[in-house]
């Protein structure tokens, strides 16, 4: 008597299922954010702020994102290509991003100064900054701030002021930071370092911090537009 032959089993569509619960089994990107729109701080808890802000910056990484399309504050859409690193120079497409535009950040046509509008540059170059105040406790989440184009220098002036003045890496002071008055944009200023004696907290949160600031963008509503070069 011979045998029935085994059902086939359609792994493809099991792993389909899976793929459609994976949201229900982990934890939502976190919404610690500082926002800076209309030149306020707007803490997470909702409470405004024109600054300075006091701050201890945990740790900080470079993010690139290039979005399909003209940039529209009333219709938010993921990037169709994004990248996410401490080295600049090491800055490469997420393997995540649904439309590559290059097999780095550093020769990109997206990346180069005239290929947005003007005189920008269609990719938008920022730092993401790990934030707490500088009473912080170890139970606390940290903050993220994002550091649009304009305060890039500023920011990467101010790191190494603070390195060179007090030999001390940003999480090692408490820094101030406020609206460059004279941009009608909320650009970002750095200034008015202190060291601190709460390093043991500090360090504490580093691990959370890079981890949030490590964490990619959800892409799943990404329409990818033509295909890079």
């Amino acid at each position: 008597m011979t045998k029935p032959a085994k059902e086939l089993v359609n792994y493809d569509e099991l792993l389909k299922q899976e793929v459609a619960q994976i949201k229900d089994t982990i934890a939502a990107p976190s919404a610690n954010t500082i926002s800076t729109k209309g030149k306020l701080f707007t803490l997470p808890d909702g409470e405004q702020n024109p600054g300075p802000l006091s701050v201890v910056i945990l740790d900080y990484i470079s993010y690139n994102s290039k979005f399909p399309g003209v940039y529209d504050p009333n219709n938010i859409v993921p990037p169709e290509c994004f990248a996410v690193g401490k080295k600049i120079s090491d800055l490469a497409p997420s393997e995540m991003s649904p439309n590559k535009q290059h097999k780095d950040c550093t020769g990109c046509p997206q990346n180069q100064w005239g290929s947005g509008v003007g005189k920008g540059k269609a990719c938008k170059n920022t730092i993401r900054l790990a934030v707490v105040t500088p009473n912080a406790k170890a139970s606390d989440q940290p903050m993220m701030i994002t550091v649009s184009p304009t305060g890039l220098t500023p920011f990467s002036n101010y790191v190494s002021e603070i390195a060179r003045e007090l030999q001390a890496p940003p999480i090692r002071v408490t820094t101030e930071i406020s609206f460059n008055s004279a941009s009608q944009y909320p650009s970002l200023l750095f200034g008015s370092p202190v060291l601190h004696d709460n390093m043991e907290v500090m360090m504490s949160l580093r691990a959370k911090a890079q981890d949030m600031l490590l964490r990619e963008p959800d892409v799943t509503r990404a329409k990818p537009t033509a295909e890079a070069a």
